[in-house]
């Protein structure tokens, strides 16, 4: 669906400008400049993207075993790559019924939804959706360092009441 999604708005998008005068006889066309493609083997290699990019090719290649509450759950993750993040977008979008316009990326989505998962067929299942819930474990570790870090601010400010909405924060984030 996100390939699908991304190939329609790309299409839609780079229809060509309305012209007030045709050009004249011999004269060339400017061109448009082409957005950059990004591809799969353009992404680092660091333990950190390649957790991203391990969850989106779960959640591209099999959607059904994730679920559709990590799907939902993983669209709000921040994700540190920020091509990976506009195809977690894309992917959000597709769930929401919403179409994107990510160009340049439409590379990239099919090569993740096609890339091999490394993992025996039998135990694809809880590969994908042990991929995608670290992705969510590390988000939530991201923001319980945050919410932590505002509290010891209140603290030393003298805020009570923020400490305390911050207090309450952190317990549902541990919860």
């Amino acid at each position: 669906e996100v390939s699908r999604a991304v190939s329609s708005s790309r299409g839609t998008s780079s229809r060509a400008p309305e012209r007030s005068a045709p050009p004249r006889a011999g004269a060339e066309e400017p061109a448009e400049p082409a957005a950059p493609e990004f591809r799969l083997m353009d992404l680092p290699t660091d333990p950190l993207t390649r957790g991203e990019r391990d969850a989106l090719m779960a959640i591209l290649q099999h959607p059904e075993h994730v679920g559709r509450e990590l799907l939902e759950r993983v669209t709000q993750v921040k994700v540190g790559n920020a091509a990976l993040g506009v195809v977690r977008d894309a992917v959000a979008a597709a769930l929401a019924e919403v179409q994107g316009d990510p160009a340049g990326f439409t590379s990239l989505v099919s090569q993740l939804a096609i890339a091999p998962i490394p993992q025996r067929p039998d135990q694809i299942g809880a590969y994908c959706r042990d991929v995608v819930t670290s992705l969510i474990d590390r988000d939530l570790l991201r923001l319980k360092a945050e919410v932590l870090g505002a509290m010891q601010r209140a603290q030393s400010d003298g805020d009570q009441e923020r400490w305390s909405i911050l207090a309450r924060e952190s317990a549902a984030l541990e919860t």
